[in-house]
Formats: structure tokens, sequence, C-alpha cells
């Protein structure tokens, strides 16, 4: 017998067969799948709402979220069956991506260029599948790059970025390598590569505000010595920035390396496109491996880095929560 059980509070606990975690705007309708221990859950919110639906299994003995699935809401809301829960007690909670953690693009590159929430790529060349950091990754070759459009995926006044990276060099090679760019150098841009000193740099061109001009050139960034990388191994990049504090953070294995402020004010990116594995113009490739590629509108913490780093896969934290 189906029993729905209709919630809309912020955290209650799921077993197989009752209670729901929902967060608030969604609700979660939680009944037995006929003939089975496995709960049909139905996210109900307003129309059109992209949210997030998790889980974390108690009797794992695990505290990180994992993402289940991505809905979007119809007028009669949307379904999932969780056909892997047969008695064991679970905790979800259905999250809009936005309203916590301001995540904007999550690419987890399982086979497909495509985003968690439908996000697809522009164009790309080069690419193919080797085991990541959590399930797939993507491999960049010489040739390689993904373009996605910076509409809604990335803002330009406030952000992080944050991906693995499996480079087929060692720290020592003297080759630039371009990991990330948006918009292009010395025009209202971003990048975040290897120089061909082995430093790892994050970089941004756009306006001084301590000078009465406005200007789209000026260069602030951050480096740090990646002599020590060494082909083959994963590393964790992020970087972060907010342009009404002129705030900038390089962090690397979810450590923070490098600070400033003295950012520049970046209205908007001089291209409509970022790119990924190479300059915006397909220079410079990276020839390296990506995983788990994230972008946020808001300057992640230092704890939210340092978790994330910890759990490749799971879905963004928030100490908030």
């Amino acid at each position: 017998m189906r029993r729905p059980v209709m919630l809309a509070v912020s955290f209650l606990v799921l077993s197989a067969d009752s209670t729901a975690i929902a967060a608030e705007s969604l609700s979660l309708a939680i009944a037995l799948e006929a003939g089975t221990r496995a709960p049909v859950l139905q996210v109900n919110g307003p129309s059109g709402l992209s949210c997030r639906l998790e889980h974390a299994d108690a009797l794992a003995g695990s505290g990180s979220w994992q993402l289940l699935t991505n809905l979007t809401l119809s007028a009669t809301g949307a379904v999932a069956i969780d056909r892997t829960t047969t008695g064991r007690t679970r905790f979800y909670r259905a999250t809009h991506p936005t309203d916590e953690t301001g995540l904007l693009l999550w690419i987890g590159f399982d086979g497909t260029l495509d985003g968690a929430d439908g996000d697809r790529p522009l164009s790309h060349r080069g690419a193919s599948y080797r085991p990541g950091q959590a399930g797939q990754a993507v491999y960049l070759d010489a040739t390689g790059h993904i373009r996605y459009p910076i509409s809604q995926n990335l803002e330009s006044d406030e952000g992080t970025i944050e991906f693995w990276v499996q480079p087929d060099w060692d720290g020592t090679d003297t080759e630039v390598r371009v990991f990330l760019e948006a918009g292009d150098n010395f025009n209202r841009g971003l990048l975040i590569s290897k120089d061909g000193a082995s430093n790892l740099r994050f970089l941004q061109w756009g306006d001084d505000p301590g000078t009465p001009a406005v200007e789209s050139d000026v260069e602030r960034g951050l480096g740090f010595d990646g002599s020590h990388w060494r082909k083959g191994q994963w590393y964790h990049l992020a970087v972060a920035w907010r342009g009404t504090t002129r705030e900038l953070a390089f962090y690397e294995n979810g450590e923070v390396i490098r600070t400033a402020v003295n950012g520049v004010h970046l209205p908007s990116f001089g291209t409509s496109f970022l790119t990924i594995g190479a300059e915006t113009n397909n220079a410079r490739a990276a020839v390296a491996a990506f995983d788990e590629l994230r972008i946020f509108s808001r300057m992640r913490t230092a704890t939210q880095i340092w978790e994330d780093f910890l759990d490749p896969g799971g879905a963004p934290k928030n100490p908030d929560r």
C-alpha cells in the first residue's frame, strides 16, 4: 500500500518507509513502491524550478551528501525512485543549487561533457575519458578544449572555480599550460594556468578601482611554485574572488596557498564563453585530465573548499547547513 507523506519542513529523517528532509519552498511526497521497500520520492515546488535531490546513507557511516538526481519541476512535480534502498535508513533533502551554495555549473565528466543541470558545451575537441577522482574524468590532448557559455555559468564580479586536474607532464615542464580561461588576456579576462617557469597562476585583467580611468587590461593575480607536481598525479585547484572587496584567493589540495586584497573590477568578461583545457584561442593546451569542475557565484570559504577537496564526488558543502 502506497502511503504518501507530504512535508514542507527544513529537516526530518527519511527511512525506507516514512519521512523526509526538504528545503524551504520545496516539499517531498514519500510513498513505498508497490511490492518493494524502495521509496518513490516526488518533489513539489514552483514549476520550472531546478533542484537537487541528495542523500546520505546512515548505515554507511558517511556524513557526506551524495547527489541522487537533478530535477526540474513540472506543474505536477518530478518523481525519482530510489531502487537501491531496501530497508536501510537514508537522510534526504531537496535543495535548489543556487539557494545555499551559489553553484552555477557542475561538470562531473562521467562519460559526458554535459553539466549536472543539462548545460551543454558550445564546442569541444580532443576529449576522451579515463578514470577520475569520482567516476570518470575527461582527458584533453594537445588539440583539446571544451567551451561553455559564460551566461548563467560564471559571474565576473564574484565567484569560485574549483576542479581536479591530472597533468600529463611534471611541474618542471617549461611549456605554458592553460587549465581555464574566460575573457581574454589583457581584456576583461580570468586565467588559471601553469607558466613556463613552473608557477601555478591565477590572473585577472580588468579595471583598477584605484585609478580614475576605466581600464580593461590591468593585471592582478596570485601564483605559487608548482615544480612539485608530478605526471599522473591528481591535484585539486580552487580560485576565489570578490570584486567589491578586491579579495583574491588561490588553493591547492584544499589548502589556501596565496591571498591578496588588490583585485581588479570585472564588470563583464571579454568573451561570451569560457574555455577548459586551453586559452580562449585554443592555444597553450593543458594536456591534462579534468574532473569535478564546479563554478560558484560566491567567494567560497576556506572551510567549504577544504570539505569539497575531501569529498571529490559529493555535493558542494555549506557549513551553514
